[in-house]
């Protein structure tokens, strides 16, 4: 089974190979629907982008889905401001349960999700997160005419 590079990735991915397959002969370009990547980690962290509600708000609930198997874990934690980019007035990062209550007033909100496993086969998928809060529905701009 012999054949050519196609392509290569150039990336900091520790313990993980990526694979592709052209398996046209017809000298067609090699497309790729999706890559799997494979290797272990036995933990890792993601943090979302500041979220704006635009306004002051008083949080209230969090709720996401995730499959979590025997050997995992997963965490959720929250933190508030009221400045676009979080700084030393921000609260600190606070675990927060499914269906829990977000405590806090303030017009932004970041979330983090800590993962882990012990068994390769059993890590947790994250699926969704939803955070609501108690905020005035936002006035629609006015515009005037001179």
């Amino acid at each position: 089974m012999g054949g050519s590079k196609v392509g290569s990735l150039q990336a900091a991915i520790p313990l993980m190979r990526q694979w592709a397959r052209d398996t046209a002969a017809d000298g067609s370009p090699l497309t790729v629907d999706w890559v799997r990547l494979s290797g272990y980690r036995g933990s890792g962290s993601r943090v979302s982008r500041v979220l704006d509600a635009h306004q002051m708000v008083t949080w209230d609930r969090l709720t996401y889905t995730a499959d979590i198997l025997a050997g995992a874990t997963l965490r959720v934690s929250v933190r508030t401001g009221s400045t676009a980019n979080p700084d030393s007035t921000w609260s600190a990062w606070t675990p927060v349960a499914s269906g829990g209550r977000v405590v806090g007033d303030s017009r932004y909100l970041q979330y983090r999700v800590d993962m882990s496993s012990t068994v390769p086969s059993n890590t947790p998928v994250f699926r969704d997160i939803g955070i609501t809060n108690k905020g005035r529905a936002l006035s629609p701009p006015t515009e005037t005419q001179n």
